[in-house]
């Protein structure tokens, strides 16, 4: 979600999943481009059920188009 007036590219999203053993699993995933106040659709990857875990979700870098 982008809510500033500005557009994003190559944002990148990484997700850590924390398993209730403890195990960390991370994923990422990068979002081409974001226009200002818009949204978009983007799936990360994990071998582990996220439903069975703690997902935790940040962007992790963007440039300026």
């Amino acid at each position: 979600l982008n809510e500033g007036g500005s557009a994003a590219a190559e944002v990148t999203i990484e997700g850590e999943l924390v398993a209730p053993d403890g195990a960390t699993e991370r994923a990422e995933a990068v979002l081409d481009y974001l226009p200002p106040r818009s949204d978009r659709e983007g799936a990360l990857l994990f071998t582990t059920d996220p439903r069975r875990g703690e997902l935790r979700l940040r962007a992790t870098g963007y440039a300026k188009p």
